[in-house]
């Protein structure tokens, strides 16, 4: 049975459109409308990097003053997804104790359906017992220096990390385009 690298052999298919057939398995973009393309630089981590070392700039500059103001705001949105994270777990346990109580009173038709009513039973209590007694810590307020430092902390990591891919990024797409190059010149 053909495949969908060799159907086209039966048609008289060439040998360099086999290949460039083929090599559609090894390269994503080694052939595109029976051309051999080199890959384009994916630049997601060197924009990456560029927004890291803006961050990072930003940080190191940021006032106690403006440090103190963004603690403030974080401190309010951290409170205030606990208040709600609570509230979501109060309301997710009331409506699985209501379908339980639902579950416990209705009288199963025959005794076949017992098992069926225990399994519902079983599955309501394990859900209550995962998704219901999370309660989330309550935020701790930082101090501005302890906001900078983490912010300091977070972007260099992030600019070390979008170097480090965006240096890999350079390297694979370079061996993919050598790859690219080869298989052209073996075609020639």
């Amino acid at each position: 049975m053909a495949t969908g690298y060799t159907m086209k052999i039966e048609e008289g298919q060439s040998f360099k459109d086999f290949v460039l057939k083929c090599s559609e398995a090894f390269s994503r973009r080694a052939s595109e409308e029976g051309e051999l393309k080199e890959h384009p630089v994916d630049e997601y981590h060197k924009e990456e990097l560029e927004k890291a070392k803006k961050e990072l700039l930003t940080a190191g500059t940021l006032t106690t003053e403006q440090a103190e103001v963004e603690v403030e705001k974080k401190y309010t949105r951290e409170v205030k997804d606990c208040e709600n994270s609570i509230q979501e777990n109060k309301d997710l346990r009331l409506k699985y104790e209501t379908m339980l109580t639902k579950v416990n009173n209705w009288k199963a038709p025959t005794s076949k359906h017992i098992p069926l009513k225990e399994f519902m039973v079983e599955q309501i209590q394990s859900s209550i017992k995962h998704d219901c007694y999370y309660v989330p810590t309550t935020p701790k307020k930082q101090t501005p220096q302890e906001w900078l430092d983490a912010q300091i902390k977070s972007a260099q990591w992030n600019v070390d990390y979008h170097k480090k891919e965006w240096e890999e990024s350079l390297e694979r797409n370079k061996g993919n385009n050598n790859w690219v190059r080869n298989l052209k010149e073996s075609l020639r």
